[in-house]
Protein backbone atom coordinates (compact mmCIF):
# COMPACT_ATOMS: atom_id res chain seq x y z
CA UNK A 1 0.00 0.00 0.00
CA UNK A 2 1.14 3.57 -0.60
CA UNK A 3 2.04 5.47 2.55
CA UNK A 4 1.85 9.21 3.09
CA UNK A 5 4.56 11.03 5.05
CA UNK A 6 2.49 14.06 5.97
CA UNK A 7 -1.00 14.27 7.41
CA UNK A 8 -2.75 17.48 6.52
CA UNK A 9 -6.46 17.80 5.96
CA UNK A 10 -7.71 18.03 2.40
CA UNK A 11 -8.96 21.53 3.14
CA UNK A 12 -5.47 22.70 4.10
CA UNK A 13 -3.99 21.00 1.06
CA UNK A 14 -6.37 22.79 -1.28
CA UNK A 15 -5.61 26.10 0.42
CA UNK A 16 -1.91 25.41 -0.06
CA UNK A 17 -2.48 24.99 -3.78
CA UNK A 18 -3.93 28.50 -3.92
CA UNK A 19 -4.78 29.84 -7.33
CA UNK A 20 -3.38 26.80 -9.09
CA UNK A 21 -5.95 24.52 -7.46
CA UNK A 22 -8.71 26.82 -8.70
CA UNK A 23 -7.14 26.91 -12.15
CA UNK A 24 -6.81 23.11 -12.35
CA UNK A 25 -9.80 21.45 -10.65
CA UNK A 26 -8.94 18.47 -8.46
CA UNK A 27 -10.80 15.16 -8.50
CA UNK A 28 -10.68 13.78 -4.92
CA UNK A 29 -9.72 10.13 -4.68
CA UNK A 30 -12.99 9.40 -2.86
CA UNK A 31 -14.83 10.24 -6.08
CA UNK A 32 -12.80 7.86 -8.26
CA UNK A 33 -14.75 4.82 -9.39
CA UNK A 34 -14.06 1.82 -11.58
CA UNK A 35 -15.07 2.48 -15.16
CA UNK A 36 -14.18 6.17 -15.18
CA UNK A 37 -12.26 7.18 -18.30
CA UNK A 38 -9.91 10.05 -19.00
CA UNK A 39 -6.48 10.80 -20.40
CA UNK A 40 -2.89 11.32 -19.32
CA UNK A 41 -0.11 13.56 -20.69
CA UNK A 42 3.56 12.72 -21.26
CA UNK A 43 6.50 13.17 -23.64
CA UNK A 44 7.60 10.28 -25.85
CA UNK A 45 10.07 12.07 -28.12
CA UNK A 46 11.85 15.41 -27.74
CA UNK A 47 9.78 17.82 -25.65
CA UNK A 48 6.41 17.38 -27.38
CA UNK A 49 3.59 16.61 -24.95
CA UNK A 50 1.17 13.91 -26.13
CA UNK A 51 -1.94 12.36 -24.58
CA UNK A 52 -3.12 8.78 -24.14
CA UNK A 53 -6.44 7.35 -22.89
CA UNK A 54 -6.77 5.76 -19.44
CA UNK A 55 -9.48 3.93 -17.54
CA UNK A 56 -9.84 3.43 -13.78
CA UNK A 57 -10.14 -0.29 -13.02
CA UNK A 58 -10.40 -0.24 -9.24
CA UNK A 59 -9.84 1.75 -6.06
CA UNK A 60 -9.05 0.28 -2.65
CA UNK A 61 -7.54 1.58 0.60
CA UNK A 62 -7.96 4.76 2.61
CA UNK A 63 -6.21 8.06 3.33
CA UNK A 64 -4.52 6.73 6.48
CA UNK A 65 -2.90 3.64 5.01
CA UNK A 66 -2.79 4.68 1.37
CA UNK A 67 -4.70 3.87 -1.78
CA UNK A 68 -4.33 1.28 -4.51
CA UNK A 69 -5.71 2.86 -7.69
CA UNK A 70 -5.27 0.63 -10.71
CA UNK A 71 -5.59 2.15 -14.17
CA UNK A 72 -5.25 0.83 -17.71
CA UNK A 73 -3.61 2.87 -20.46
CA UNK A 74 -3.85 2.45 -24.21
CA UNK A 75 -3.60 4.23 -27.53
CA UNK A 76 -0.83 4.96 -29.99
CA UNK A 77 1.45 6.69 -27.48
CA UNK A 78 1.50 3.64 -25.21
CA UNK A 79 2.03 1.23 -28.10
CA UNK A 80 4.98 3.26 -29.40
CA UNK A 81 6.46 3.32 -25.90
CA UNK A 82 6.14 -0.40 -25.30
CA UNK A 83 3.61 0.27 -22.55
CA UNK A 84 3.87 2.41 -19.42
CA UNK A 85 7.60 3.09 -19.21
CA UNK A 86 10.00 4.31 -16.57
CA UNK A 87 10.13 8.04 -17.16
CA UNK A 88 6.35 8.34 -17.46
CA UNK A 89 6.12 8.63 -13.69
CA UNK A 90 4.35 11.85 -12.83
CA UNK A 91 2.28 11.89 -16.02
CA UNK A 92 -0.87 13.77 -14.96
CA UNK A 93 -4.16 11.89 -15.26
CA UNK A 94 -7.33 13.88 -15.94
CA UNK A 95 -10.87 12.57 -15.58
CA UNK A 96 -13.87 14.71 -16.51
CA UNK A 97 -11.56 17.69 -16.87
CA UNK A 98 -10.18 17.36 -13.34
CA UNK A 99 -6.70 16.29 -12.18
CA UNK A 100 -6.93 12.93 -10.40
CA UNK A 101 -3.26 12.15 -9.86
CA UNK A 102 -0.10 10.88 -11.50
CA UNK A 103 1.10 7.69 -13.14
CA UNK A 104 3.43 6.23 -10.51
CA UNK A 105 4.06 2.47 -10.52
CA UNK A 106 3.90 -0.42 -12.95
CA UNK A 107 4.25 -4.14 -12.28
CA UNK A 108 7.50 -5.74 -13.41
CA UNK A 109 7.14 -8.60 -15.91
CA UNK A 110 3.40 -7.91 -16.26
CA UNK A 111 1.19 -6.37 -18.93
CA UNK A 112 2.71 -2.88 -19.38
CA UNK A 113 -0.70 -1.30 -20.07
CA UNK A 114 -1.51 -1.39 -16.34
CA UNK A 115 -0.16 0.89 -13.64
CA UNK A 116 -0.98 2.50 -10.31
CA UNK A 117 -2.05 6.10 -9.76
CA UNK A 118 -0.72 8.43 -7.05
CA UNK A 119 -3.60 10.66 -5.84
CA UNK A 120 -3.01 14.36 -6.41
CA UNK A 121 -4.08 15.22 -2.85
CA UNK A 122 -1.18 13.16 -1.51
CA UNK A 123 1.25 14.95 -3.82
CA UNK A 124 -0.07 18.40 -2.88
CA UNK A 125 0.84 17.71 0.75
CA UNK A 126 4.50 17.98 -0.24
CA UNK A 127 3.93 21.73 -0.54
CA UNK A 128 3.57 21.82 3.27
CA UNK A 129 5.98 19.17 4.62
CA UNK A 130 5.90 18.44 8.33
CA UNK A 131 8.61 15.75 8.52
CA UNK A 132 11.89 16.95 10.16
CA UNK A 133 14.71 17.82 7.77
CA UNK A 134 16.77 14.83 6.61
CA UNK A 135 14.39 12.64 8.57
CA UNK A 136 14.34 9.82 6.06
CA UNK A 137 16.90 7.23 4.96
CA UNK A 138 19.23 8.17 2.13
CA UNK A 139 18.97 4.93 0.21
CA UNK A 140 16.08 3.96 -2.01
CA UNK A 141 13.10 2.79 0.05
CA UNK A 142 11.02 -0.29 -0.29
CA UNK A 143 8.22 0.15 -2.79
CA UNK A 144 5.29 2.20 -1.53
CA UNK A 145 2.98 0.22 -3.79
CA UNK A 146 2.62 -3.54 -3.80
CA UNK A 147 5.64 -5.81 -3.75
CA UNK A 148 7.09 -6.14 -7.23
CA UNK A 149 5.91 -2.71 -8.34
CA UNK A 150 8.41 -0.66 -10.32
CA UNK A 151 8.51 3.14 -10.05
CA UNK A 152 8.10 4.49 -13.57
CA UNK A 153 11.23 6.65 -13.47
CA UNK A 154 13.97 5.71 -10.96
CA UNK A 155 17.05 4.80 -13.12
CA UNK A 156 19.76 7.43 -13.48
CA UNK A 157 20.71 8.54 -16.98
CA UNK A 158 24.34 9.54 -17.48
CA UNK A 159 25.36 11.90 -20.27
CA UNK A 160 28.91 12.28 -21.55
CA UNK A 161 30.57 9.66 -19.32
CA UNK A 162 33.16 7.18 -20.54
CA UNK A 163 32.38 3.42 -20.30
CA UNK A 164 34.88 3.08 -17.44
CA UNK A 165 33.19 5.89 -15.51
CA UNK A 166 29.77 4.33 -16.09
CA UNK A 167 31.00 1.06 -14.62
CA UNK A 168 32.34 2.96 -11.63
CA UNK A 169 29.06 4.83 -11.12
CA UNK A 170 27.06 1.61 -11.16
CA UNK A 171 29.48 0.00 -8.73
CA UNK A 172 29.59 2.95 -6.32
CA UNK A 173 25.93 3.99 -6.46
CA UNK A 174 24.61 0.44 -6.61
CA UNK A 175 24.93 0.20 -2.83
CA UNK A 176 22.20 2.87 -2.64
CA UNK A 177 19.93 0.90 -4.95
CA UNK A 178 20.64 3.08 -7.98
CA UNK A 179 21.18 1.87 -11.54
CA UNK A 180 22.92 4.05 -14.14
CA UNK A 181 22.23 3.88 -17.88
CA UNK A 182 24.23 5.51 -20.65
CA UNK A 183 22.31 8.38 -22.26
CA UNK A 184 25.05 9.22 -24.75
CA UNK A 185 26.13 12.84 -25.07
CA UNK A 186 25.08 15.32 -22.39
CA UNK A 187 22.66 18.17 -23.05
CA UNK A 188 19.74 18.56 -25.47
CA UNK A 189 19.98 19.12 -29.24
CA UNK A 190 17.88 22.29 -29.08
CA UNK A 191 16.18 24.58 -26.53
CA UNK A 192 13.45 22.89 -24.48
CA UNK A 193 10.11 24.49 -23.63
CA UNK A 194 9.09 25.60 -20.15
CA UNK A 195 7.92 23.06 -17.58
CA UNK A 196 4.19 22.38 -17.59
CA UNK A 197 1.99 19.38 -16.74
CA UNK A 198 3.06 16.55 -19.03
CA UNK A 199 6.56 17.94 -19.68
CA UNK A 200 9.60 15.74 -19.23
CA UNK A 201 11.52 16.85 -16.13
CA UNK A 202 14.84 15.94 -14.58
CA UNK A 203 16.11 15.63 -11.03
CA UNK A 204 19.88 15.90 -11.42
CA UNK A 205 22.83 15.11 -9.19
CA UNK A 206 25.37 16.51 -11.66
CA UNK A 207 25.10 19.12 -14.42
CA UNK A 208 27.53 20.69 -16.87
CA UNK A 209 29.81 18.90 -19.33
CA UNK A 210 28.72 15.63 -17.70
CA UNK A 211 25.16 15.04 -16.54
CA UNK A 212 23.58 12.53 -14.18
CA UNK A 213 19.96 12.46 -13.13
CA UNK A 214 16.57 10.77 -13.23
CA UNK A 215 13.86 11.67 -15.71
CA UNK A 216 10.15 11.76 -15.00
CA UNK A 217 7.11 13.84 -15.87
CA UNK A 218 5.62 17.04 -14.44
CA UNK A 219 2.26 16.47 -12.74
CA UNK A 220 1.30 19.96 -11.58
CA UNK A 221 2.57 23.55 -11.67
CA UNK A 222 1.35 26.91 -10.45
CA UNK A 223 1.95 30.62 -11.08
CA UNK A 224 4.50 30.73 -8.25
CA UNK A 225 6.79 28.36 -10.15
CA UNK A 226 6.10 25.39 -7.89
CA UNK A 227 6.34 21.95 -9.49
CA UNK A 228 5.13 18.48 -8.49
CA UNK A 229 6.44 15.44 -10.38
CA UNK A 230 7.28 11.71 -10.40
CA UNK A 231 4.47 10.35 -8.18
CA UNK A 232 7.05 8.27 -6.28
CA UNK A 233 10.32 9.03 -4.45
CA UNK A 234 13.68 9.68 -6.08
CA UNK A 235 16.00 8.95 -3.13
CA UNK A 236 13.36 9.63 -0.43
CA UNK A 237 15.51 12.22 1.34
CA UNK A 238 12.63 14.20 2.78
CA UNK A 239 13.87 17.78 2.48
CA UNK A 240 16.17 17.82 -0.54
CA UNK A 241 18.58 20.05 -2.48
CA UNK A 242 18.79 18.66 -6.03
CA UNK A 243 18.85 20.32 -9.44
CA UNK A 244 15.44 20.76 -11.05
CA UNK A 245 16.02 20.53 -14.80
CA UNK A 246 14.27 20.36 -18.11
CA UNK A 247 14.69 17.07 -19.97
CA UNK A 248 14.93 15.86 -23.55
CA UNK A 249 13.55 12.45 -24.51
CA UNK A 250 15.24 10.46 -27.26
CA UNK A 251 12.89 7.47 -27.26
CA UNK A 252 11.34 4.77 -25.11
CA UNK A 253 13.02 1.36 -25.21
CA UNK A 254 10.87 -1.77 -24.74
CA UNK A 255 12.25 -4.21 -22.18
CA UNK A 256 11.13 -7.62 -20.96
CA UNK A 257 10.95 -6.31 -17.37
CA UNK A 258 9.71 -2.78 -18.03
CA UNK A 259 10.20 -0.23 -20.80
CA UNK A 260 12.12 2.95 -20.04
CA UNK A 261 12.62 6.35 -21.59
CA UNK A 262 16.08 7.28 -22.82
CA UNK A 263 16.95 10.96 -22.65
CA UNK A 264 19.15 13.57 -21.04
CA UNK A 265 18.71 16.14 -18.33
CA UNK A 266 18.76 19.63 -19.78
CA UNK A 267 19.05 23.15 -18.45
CA UNK A 268 18.83 23.61 -14.67
CA UNK A 269 15.84 25.82 -13.90
CA UNK A 270 15.41 25.55 -10.13
CA UNK A 271 15.67 23.37 -7.04
CA UNK A 272 13.99 20.14 -5.96
CA UNK A 273 13.19 20.78 -2.31
CA UNK A 274 11.10 17.72 -1.40
CA UNK A 275 11.77 14.05 -2.15
CA UNK A 276 9.08 11.94 -0.51
CA UNK A 277 7.00 8.81 -1.00
CA UNK A 278 4.38 10.76 -2.97
CA UNK A 279 6.90 12.21 -5.43
CA UNK A 280 9.20 15.19 -5.73
CA UNK A 281 8.43 18.89 -5.34
CA UNK A 282 10.48 21.88 -6.35
CA UNK A 283 10.41 25.44 -7.54
CA UNK A 284 11.62 27.20 -10.66
CA UNK A 285 14.13 29.89 -9.69
CA UNK A 286 17.37 29.80 -7.68
CA UNK A 287 19.53 26.71 -8.11
CA UNK A 288 20.54 24.45 -5.19
CA UNK A 289 23.81 24.66 -3.29
CA UNK A 290 26.41 22.76 -5.30
CA UNK A 291 30.10 21.97 -5.58
CA UNK A 292 31.84 23.41 -8.67
CA UNK A 293 34.35 20.93 -10.08
CA UNK A 294 36.89 21.45 -12.86
CA UNK A 295 38.87 18.42 -14.03
CA UNK A 296 41.80 18.58 -16.43
CA UNK A 297 43.80 15.54 -17.50
CA UNK A 298 46.66 14.91 -19.93
CA UNK A 299 47.39 11.63 -21.69
CA UNK A 300 51.18 11.67 -21.75
CA UNK A 301 51.38 8.79 -24.25
CA UNK A 302 49.13 10.44 -26.84
CA UNK A 303 49.77 14.07 -25.85
CA UNK A 304 46.03 14.65 -25.56
CA UNK A 305 44.28 16.90 -23.06
CA UNK A 306 40.81 16.44 -21.62
CA UNK A 307 38.74 18.61 -19.32
CA UNK A 308 35.29 18.77 -17.78
CA UNK A 309 33.48 21.44 -15.79
CA UNK A 310 30.54 20.23 -13.70
CA UNK A 311 28.34 21.17 -10.77
CA UNK A 312 27.75 18.42 -8.20
CA UNK A 313 25.03 18.39 -5.55
CA UNK A 314 26.37 19.31 -2.13
CA UNK A 315 25.60 15.94 -0.59
CA UNK A 316 28.22 14.36 1.69
CA UNK A 317 27.14 10.82 0.80
CA UNK A 318 26.89 11.21 -2.97
CA UNK A 319 29.41 13.93 -3.84
CA UNK A 320 32.62 11.87 -3.39
CA UNK A 321 31.43 9.16 -5.80
CA UNK A 322 30.13 11.71 -8.29
CA UNK A 323 33.36 13.72 -8.32
CA UNK A 324 35.41 10.53 -8.61
CA UNK A 325 33.35 9.46 -11.64
CA UNK A 326 33.90 12.85 -13.28
CA UNK A 327 37.65 12.49 -12.81
CA UNK A 328 37.60 8.92 -14.16
CA UNK A 329 35.61 9.95 -17.23
CA UNK A 330 37.88 12.89 -18.04
CA UNK A 331 41.06 10.88 -17.61
CA UNK A 332 39.84 7.84 -19.57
Amino acid sequence: MWKTLCSLSLALVLLAGGQASARTPILPVEQLQAGMKGYAKTVVTGDTIETFPVEVLGVTGNDTQGYQILIRAGGDVIERSGGISQGMSGSPVYINGRLAGAVAFGKAFNDPHYCFLQPIETMLRMLNPVVPRRGLPSSLPASTAEAGSVPAGTPLLAGGFSPLALEKLNRDLGTSGLTVFDAGASGSPRPIGNLEPGSAVGVALMTGDLTLGAIGTVTWTDEQGRVLAFGHPFLQRGDADFFLTKAWILTSLPNIQTSYKVGTVGESVGTVTQDRSAGVAGKVGPLPASIPVFVQATDMDRSENGSARVQVVDDPQLAPDLISAAVTSTAA
